[in-house]
């Protein structure tokens, strides 16, 4: 300490700096009297205790806009810019979505002029604009908590809808073929009556299905008509069904064989039905009878060649229950199984007949349904939605990215004239 005494009028107060000494302060009093004494005093001892102090390379990282789903990332680095250790004691993150990406195990220590690099991570979840800090605590005796500002635009990705009218993508090409053995006369009656009131269904339901009867091992139709289609009335229909279903002369059904419905379907695409099976349209085989199967093949080695000849081909039955029959039927073993394998119906022979044709009827009117619908873009796959004249589909209906198309199960495809929106948010294109 210094000591100072002046007989002068005190006029100044100042701090003056003495180089390697520490501070010397001069206090004057202004109205001093003359004669007063002023003092000056400083310390000639060390500048102080050696303290820490934290020192960021920013105070804002600003990711800009970024895209719902994508990322942006942004650093800071922490120094110590003091002279003894500084602990980083806390992070205390304030705004979501912001991370600290592999936030360090804290406290942490920096020693004099040592630094630390946060990597943070701007990922928004839904658009906003966001802004708000994070806050770092520290030992640093000046600023023990220092603010990083952290911001960002969340923005939406692109979205797509498009609307489709229901329709009849394919016409369908159906052969019934009834084993006409004796006893049987009642379903071949009852087919044709089925028949009958299938046509007027189909022709409601806009569907484009022709329907042709066999019974003969040839699988040729008989008769002079190829088939029936949705156009007729209900008794020309079952009028050309009972002659489709008449045996040809020197055909004998009546021996206790039961038909070969399978080698039946096989001749009837390979050899006189000229007018059947156009190119691009479905076919559908149904096999009626009350006893099994006798072809002499598998049922799937004669589904692979029936598949063959055609882009669809599906097996429909009526025949008995599987695996137990009924009382007055055998297990229709083999049509059976090949209509679970091609997805198409298998009926009771031991239930009323039309009610198993009238049911059959809307099971073709969906097969000959629209339920591919592609769209142009690239979705993100749990942004798609599906609605049918207006309320949402939640569930019976996928996106397949392959295809680029939303496909609807068997059970939720919607009826003709039905409008079938598709709307979604394309994945995000991110910057690598």
């Amino acid at each position: 300490m210094y000591t100072v005494r002046s007989s002068l009028p005190a006029m100044l107060t100042a701090v003056v700096g003495l180089a390697g000494c520490g501070n010397l302060v001069l206090s004057l009093p202004s109205e001093a009297p003359l004669g007063d004494t002023g003092e000056v005093t400083g310390d000639s001892g060390d500048q102080g205790d050696p303290a820490p102090r934290l020192q960021l390379s920013t105070s804002r990282i600003d990711a800009g806009e970024v895209e719902v789903g994508c990322e942006e990332v942004g650093a800071v680095n922490l120094r110590n810019s003091g002279d003894d250790v500084l602990e980083i004691t806390n992070l205390e993150n304030q705004i979501d979505p912001w991370t600290v990406e592999d936030a360090p195990d804290l406290p942490i220590e920096l020693a004099p002029d040592e630094s630390l690099e946060l990597v943070l991570r701007f990922a928004p979840a839904a658009p906003g604009d966001i802004e708000g800090d994070l806050l770092i605590h520290s030992t640093d005796p000046d600023n023990p908590t220092k603010s990083l500002t952290l911001a960002g635009d969340g923005v939406s990705p692109p979205t797509g809808e498009v609307t489709f009218v229901q329709s009849s993508v394919s016409g369908l090409d159906l052969v019934v073929a009834v084993d006409p053995v004796a006893g049987n006369e009642d379903l071949l009656e009852g087919v044709a009556e089925g028949v009958s009131q299938m046509v007027p269904l189909l022709r409601t339901a806009g569907a484009d299905v022709r329907i042709a009867g066999v019974v003969d091992d040839d699988g040729c139709v008989n008769g002079l008509l190829p088939y029936i289609d949705t156009s007729w009335s209900s008794s020309d229909a079952a009028s050309a069904m009972e002659t489709m279903l008449s045996q040809s002369e020197g055909e004998d059904g009546l021996d206790g064989r039961a038909l070969a419905l399978f080698d039946v379907a096989w001749e009837a695409m390979s050899s006189c039905n000229v007018e059947l099976f156009a190119e691009g349209r479905d076919v559908h085989f149904l096999a009626v009878s009350r006893r099994a199967d006798e072809s002499p093949e598998g049922w799937a080695s004669y589904l692979d060649r029936l598949q063959s000849r055609a882009e669809t081909v599906v097996v429909h039955g009526i025949g008995g229950p599987f695996p137990d029959g009924c009382s007055d039927a055998d297990p229709y073993s083999g049509i059976y199984e090949a209509a679970l394998s091609s997805g198409g119906a298998f009926q009771s022979v031991c239930d009323e007949l039309d009610t198993n044709l009238s049911d059959l009827a809307e099971v073709l009117v969906g097969h000959t349904l629209r339920r591919v619908f592609p769209i142009d873009g690239s979705p993100d796959d749990n942004v798609v939605r599906v609605f049918v004249d207006g309320e949402e589909l939640v569930e019976g209906w996928a996106y397949d990215p392959e295809l680029g198309a939303v496909l609807l199960g068997d059970d939720h495809v919607p009826r003709i004239g039905a409008e079938i929106l598709v709307s979604w948010v394309e994945a995000p294109e991110c910057e690598a």
